[in-house]
């Protein structure tokens, strides 16, 4: 029977709410922490967006810059053309 009282003993010593070594706001410290470290993991992610989104469009400004413009004369197949007036698809003779 002094076995099982002193293996009580021992557990109720065990099992406590916290170790006795452990501040009362530990868990609160360690959620403050890991919301820190997700912050700044935020903020890395936001400036490497914007960095890369600041070279493309720099990188394409600058590439579009030279490139000459031309105005050439596009033809449209079905509205250019005497075999395709409104006259000649009505057969209309004068």
């Amino acid at each position: 029977m002094e076995t099982n009282g002193r293996l009580d003993t021992l557990l109720d010593g065990i099992g406590g709410d916290a170790p006795n070594g452990m501040p009362d706001d530990f868990m609160g410290a360690v959620w403050e922490k890991a919301g820190y470290l997700a912050a700044r993991r935020d903020r890395r992610k936001r400036s490497a967006l914007f960095a890369v989104v600041a070279v493309v469009g720099f990188g394409t400004g600058v590439g579009t810059v030279q490139v000459p413009a031309d105005a050439d004369h596009t033809e449209f197949v079905l509205s250019d053309g005497a075999g395709l007036s409104p006259a000649s698809l009505l057969h209309v003779s004068r």
